[in-house]
């Protein structure tokens, strides 16, 4: 190091690899700082909520399962939740005085397959559930709802009176924390509502579920894998009653090729049972075991499929002074921007002084003073 006058002259290189390396901790230090503040700020688990507005105390550590382990779970409907569109489950106990409640979660790929799998394994014999999930039920010492894209089910082996309320509370708690945004499925909404068993409408994604609530057998009869969606539901009559199966396909020509496929496999299968079908655009249906054929066409007669198209109006090219007025917006907004970039560099610079002095700015080993030397010519 040499000293001229006042200054002194730092002959070494700086150290570009330390100076990186300060930065690159002070960013990480944000980052942290920010992350932090983040996971302070964010809502906790529902279980957590249940555990402090119930005192009821977490039995055990939470089990959690995928679509690769669920199987060793739940074997005969892991399948079929796959099919829906499984993607995990939480499983957490509680205990109190002796007594156990055990809640499972289910999150779906999106509200349409937490529907069906909640239609699936809904027991008819059960009471619906008012003000708790977008639909749910109770009986017993159960209690199950859907809402948004999770399937929630709870159970108490305890079997004691005292735990039905809590049950009930615990139910409203989780349906308050979890998102509530739905909508029925659009098939769903095009079954015809009179005479129908509302609770025995089930919708499907594809042929396990279907199979498992109508006997068509182990095979893909009517092509669900392609992309349709379905609904079974029963409808009684005063001296009749029958099943009907509403499937929507992708294209029109779908349902044409797997209404006659699936009509010609069923009927061979089955050739004393009845069936009745009727097909509109990318829409199929088909009445299965009605007696009488005046109850099966009546039910056909309702069911009715109305395609729309829209055009999107002609986009109206912008005046020459909306454009203008645009670039000066966009130039506003851009000098505005580079200010306040500005201004918070200079603040992280002050701060950074202040906080780590002849470290990140100013480092005397990373200082260098080039001198020329030049004199003035001689006169």
């Amino acid at each position: 190091m040499e000293t001229v006058g006042n200054q002194r002259l730092w002959n070494g290189r700086p150290s570009w690899l330390e100076f990186g390396l300060d930065w690159l901790y002070l960013l990480v230090l944000c980052c942290f700082g920010a992350s932090s503040f983040s996971a302070q700020t964010n809502p906790a688990s529902p279980f957590d909520y249940i555990q402090t507005e119930t005192h009821w105390k977490p039995a055990g550590g939470l089990r959690s399962y995928d679509s690769k382990t669920l199987p060793n779970l739940r074997p005969k409907e892991a399948l079929i939740f796959n099919e829906y569109g499984f993607t995990r489950l939480d499983i957490q106990e509680f205990q109190q005085h002796g007594n156990t409640i055990v809640i499972e979660i289910y999150e779906m790929a999106d509200p349409t397959a937490a529907y069906g799998i909640y239609t699936f394994l809904r027991s008819g014999a059960a009471q619906p559930l008012q003000g708790i999930g977008n639909m749910g039920e109770q009986q017993d010492f159960e209690i199950s709802f859907a809402q948004n894209r999770y399937y929630v089910k709870m159970f108490s082996p305890s079997r004691s009176s005292l735990v039905q309320p809590v049950l009930l509370k615990m139910a409203r708690i989780l349906s308050r924390v979890l998102p509530k945004s739905f909508v029925v499925p659009s098939v769903v909404t095009r079954l015809p509502q009179e005479n129908l068993m509302k609770e025995s409408v089930v919708f499907v994604l594809g042929f396990r579920a279907l199979n498992q609530k109508f006997p068509f057998g182990n095979t893909d009869l009517f092509g669900l894998e392609n992309g349709a969606e379905a609904v079974l539901a029963e409808y009684r009559f005063p001296q009749d009653s029958a099943k009907l199966l509403l499937i929507n396909y992708p294209t029109q020509q779908l349902a044409k090729k797997y209404l006659q496929s699936g009509y010609q496999a069923y009927a061979a299968q089955n050739p004393n049972q009845s069936i009745f079908f009727r097909r509109d655009g990318p829409q199929v249906v088909l009445v299965l075991g009605a007696k009488s054929a005046e109850a099966a066409t009546a039910l056909l007669e309702k069911m009715s499929y109305v395609s729309t198209v829209s055009w999107d109006p002609k986009a109206q090219p912008l005046s020459i002074a909306r454009m203008m007025l645009n670039i000066f917006l966009y130039i506003g907004v851009m000098l505005v921007l580079t200010l306040m970039a500005g201004i918070a560099f200079g603040f992280i610079r002050v701060l950074s002084k202040k906080l780590f002095p002849n470290r990140l700015f100013d480092r005397r080993e990373s200082m260098e003073i080039i001198r020329l030397n030049l004199s003035l010519p001689k006169k």
